[in-house]
């Protein structure tokens, strides 16, 4: 609530076709997904604050190459939500 960092955010460099996010918490549980890299996860889960803790995250992203021809990607990783 401070204005930093306060959405998680995919920021493209290219332009991208079509887009995946999913958070999920600990146990696996889904609590944010997007098909719309517009949209990030502000650390929210069905309008209720989960815990601080370490959360998975999958993007998988199509975007259009530096040559035109469509090319594919995919991120796994984990963030820390700080409360």
């Amino acid at each position: 609530g401070d204005g930093i960092n306060d959405v998680f955010l995919v920021y493209p460099h290219c332009q991208i076709l079509r887009f995946r996010m999913d958070i999920m918490d600990r146990w696996g549980n889904l609590v944010f997904s997007s098909r719309n890299e517009n949209d990030g996860w502000d650390g929210t889960s069905a309008g209720r604050s989960p815990e601080a803790g370490v959360y998975s995250f999958r993007i998988w992203v199509e975007y259009l190459g530096p040559d035109g021809r469509n090319e594919q990607t995919y991120y796994r990783d984990a963030l820390t939500l700080v409360r």
